[in-house]
């Protein structure tokens, strides 16, 4: 029996990344530049951060002012009540009426300088707007993922939760939405909805339960499973890779389900040194899988016994082996 292979961590040599300016700007580089992550590219001014205001929401700020529809508002002014609560403004910012009696707090903009975020050279500058940059990155799978993308420094927590419990907050307290944080084997509902409080940019970790990732989707919370439902451990290697990277920009495409880290020539591997992508492979006995059946959508497992259409799969927690059926798993490399 041969079957598809999803290989978790892919090196691509020529790979063209698009850097945006978020609002019309001034772009400082040209056509063949050599870049390193943190050249600066260009700059423009922007707003990063809103608030919608809950429906029932009444301002205070833009009282006595004649047919106003917007309003500058320090860091902690209030806003107005919604019911029988203060609305306090979060930051610095304008408050808009965006429609009939329908309001939006929004960050007052700032320069934004945009940063290359890889190793690479520049193919193309479209004026006032975006760079294309080529660029050598490693791949790593997602088996489950919200649906946006961010780019963000990747902090990486061992794998104890006592850990992260006690310096979660002092470590990504300095621009907490800038980061991308790995948390270890496994979140439960509690951790991502700390990381929702605080801010995070995005949150990675090895296994989860349904139910994160549907509060993930619920609240805008940007969240990858490396590797699947349940309580799976992340494979050594992702691991080992995750650590090297502490501290650079990672780019998190939930869309398509990877995160891709930019790497310096040093760290490229030699096309000898490369194994050869098999596309398909019989599949044997203690092989890892990924199946996509029933309750054990998304759960990895191990391969126990081979049959003539399915196979039988040894999952962690789980007592007796489950059968899954042709086409609904995949090798895992």
């Amino acid at each position: 029996m041969y079957i598809p292979v999803i290989h978790k961590v892919v090196e691509k040599d020529s790979v063209l990344m698009e850097r945006s300016l978020p609002e019309k700007g001034t772009l400082e580089v040209s056509v063949g530049e050599e870049l390193r992550p943190f050249d600066h590219l260009g700059y423009c001014t922007a707003s990063h951060r809103y608030l919608l205001l809950p429906e029932d929401f009444k301002p205070a700020v833009l009282k006595g002012k004649a047919n106003a529809k917007k309003a500058f508002a320090y860091f902690g002014t209030v806003l107005g009540k919604a019911g029988d609560s203060k609305v306090t403004a979060p930051y610095n910012g304008y408050l808009a009426e965006v429609g009939k009696k329908e309001y939006r707090f929004e960050e007052e903009p700032h320069k934004h300088t945009l940063l290359s975020g890889v190793w690479g050279k520049v193919e193309k500058v479209i004026p006032e707007a975006s760079v294309l940059i080529r660029t050598t990155t490693i791949d790593i799978q997602m088996v489950a993922s919200t649906s946006n993308s961010f780019v963000g420094e990747l902090v990486v927590f061992p794998n104890q939760k006592e850990f992260f419990e006690k310096y979660f907050v002092s470590a990504i307290s300095a621009r907490p939405g800038g980061k991308i944080i790995y948390i270890g084997d496994y979140i439960d509902l509690d951790m991502i909805k700390r990381a929702a409080e605080v801010g995070v940019g995005a949150v990675l970790a090895g296994s989860g339960k349904r139910e994160v990732l549907t509060y993930s989707k619920q609240n805008n919370v940007q969240l990858g499973l490396i590797s699947g439902f349940g309580e799976v451990a992340t494979l050594d290697d992702i691991y080992t890779q995750l650590n090297k990277t502490i501290g650079r920009l990672v780019f998190f495409h939930g869309d398509k389900g990877l995160l891709r880290i930019p790497i310096p020539i040093e760290e490229r591997r030699s096309k000898k040194n490369r194994k050869t992508a098999k596309v398909l492979k019989k599949v044997r006995t203690e092989m890892q899988v990924l199946t996509f059946q029933g309750a054990y959508f998304g759960y990895i497992g191990k391969v126990d016994m081979i049959k003539e259409s399915s196979i039988l799969v040894r999952f962690q927690g789980v007592n007796e082996p489950v059968e899954i059926f042709v086409p609904n798993f995949f090798i895992l490399e």
